[in-house]
């Protein structure tokens, strides 16, 4: 039986108001009115910060242990999940058998716990201990064509990574249309994580058990390597500095001007474009050059997914159970602040959507506009075909307000359930579990969440008076 919460305060910016409280009214709308009326499970699933290389990760039982402590496992009758999401977001970096045993680790931990696991891949930042491939040059990004009379354009040295403080990585983005990086990618996705996922998911099938694989993301914010050319607005002498963890010893590196650019070009030149055809492109539509570039690199972005997908549905996974991982829920926000030029870096959400999977996005409280979100995965969806609807997910979530934010009350993490599921949003992955008891991120920390995930799952129906 469902219990309603009211809620007549929410902590927020006048922004975030703003912002929410359409999320909020629909909510009232189109929240469940009875037990029994969700028809497909909906997951809260906590993702562990545990990533390494060793093939069997020794703390990962008593995370999970800590989690169902909290919450308890849930039953094969049951709709509401809560679950969790091992340390895999280095997987590019993994042998494949590596990858192949923290699979099957995970696995046995759902099995034996009864508490349900999600997976999260990485698919472009962490590649850089595969020196095999990225010293291939077929295989490397570039930051322009081919000059007239050249057949490679200038290969970027090393990856920058903005996570609120740059990170760098000794290797260069990899190139999306490689046919060495992609048969590397598929070897990767089929033996080292669709097959012991599909093989066991049969098994959870037969007994009654499938609500134990809540699904998986095949990316980590997906797009062809970044735009770093805004920073040359950045004063001499000021030039953003990152932090190298994967040298000995560990260091902060400065940027260097000339690594301020733009990446994709070798994989739209691998697509058939050059500089010239790009400016005759652009001249023909009417768009500047950079437009053209950043459809062309979106759509890019689109098909790398989209072949991940597809490996994973052929390996035998459920395409109901497959998500991409885009920003494009975050465009409109980060329009409104930053400008076109930073947001023409972020593809849209019809480039999250295919036949394969359905749509992931990362998400924070303010920067959500849901009626744009579902109208723009609806008309995707007309395009892309498959019968998988609009249902989507939150793949990387934090208790907090935002980035930066302080943690939300629990009022304001219930409407914040509320709203999400009740627009289509089949799982919701929290970021933060283990992370250390002082950090705004600490969702284990987060009283207030905590409190909102036990009620959401004890079947709380959640109603709004604003």
């Amino acid at each position: 039986m469902y219990r309603c919460t009211c809620l007549r305060a929410l902590h927020t910016t006048s922004l975030q108001s703003g912002v929410f409280a359409f999320l909020l009214i629909v909510s009232i709308v189109l929240s469940p009115m009875r037990a029994g009326a969700e028809t497909e499970p909906r997951y809260v699933v906590f993702q562990l910060g545990v990533e390494s290389d060793e093939p069997v990760k020794p703390q990962l039982p008593g995370l999970v242990g800590e989690i169902k402590d909290c919450f308890g496992a849930p039953t094969a009758d049951a709709e509401r999940y809560v679950g969790f999401t091992p340390g895999l977001l280095f997987s590019l970096n993994l042998p494949v058998e590596t990858l192949h045993s923290r699979v099957v680790q995970a696995l046995d931990i759902a099995e034996e716990t009864g508490m349900p696991v999600f997976f999260h891949l990485d698919d472009m930042h962490f590649w850089w201990k595969r020196t095999e491939l990225h010293s291939d040059p077929e295989c490397v990004e570039w930051s322009g064509f081919p000059a007239p009379g050249e057949e490679s354009g200038p290969v970027i040295e090393r990856y920058w990574l903005n996570w609120g403080s740059f990170v760098v990585f000794p290797a260069p983005p990899p190139n999306f249309e490689s046919p060495r990086f992609r048969k590397d990618v598929t070897h990767q996705l089929t033996e080292g994580i669709g097959k012991p996922i599909a093989q066991r998911l049969e098994r959870w099938r037969a007994s009654g058990k499938a609500y134990l694989f809540a699904g998986i993301a095949v990316g980590n914010e997906t797009e062809l390597p970044y735009d770093l050319r805004p920073l040359l607005n950045t004063p001499e002498g000021a030039e953003p500095v990152g932090h190298d963890s994967t040298q000995p010893p560990p260091g902060e590196v400065k940027m260097r001007r000339d690594e301020m650019v733009r990446g994709g070009y070798h994989a739209l030149y691998m697509r058939g474009y050059t500089q010239e055809k790009v400016e005759r492109l652009a001249k023909d539509a009417g768009q500047s050059v950079d437009e053209v570039v950043s459809e062309l690199r979106h759509e890019a972005a689109h098909d790398y997914a989209e072949i991940r997908a597809r490996v994973l549905s052929e390996a035998g996974l459920p395409k109901e159970r497959i998500y991409t991982h885009f920003v494009s829920s975050m465009r409109p926000f980060i329009e409104k602040r930053m400008g076109a030029p930073m947001v023409d870096r972020f593809p849209r959400v019809r480039h999250s959507v295919n036949a394969y999977s359905r749509p992931g996005y990362t998400l924070t409280r303010e920067m959500t506009y849901l009626p744009d979100l579902l109208a723009e995965i609806r008309s995707a969806r007309a395009v892309s075909g498959g019968d998988l609807g609009t249902a989507w997910a939150g793949v990387e979530t934090y208790c907090a307000v935002g980035q930066p934010g302080c943690p939300q009350t629990r009022e304001e993490y219930e409407a914040y359930l509320g709203g999400l599921f009740a627009n289509d949003m089949r799982l919701i992955n929290v970021y933060g579990w283990n992370g250390p008891p002082d950090n705004p991120f600490s969702s284990r920390n987060a009283p207030g969440v905590v409190e909102a995930i036990q009620n959401w799952l004890s079947g709380l129906r959640l109603c709004v008076s604003i």
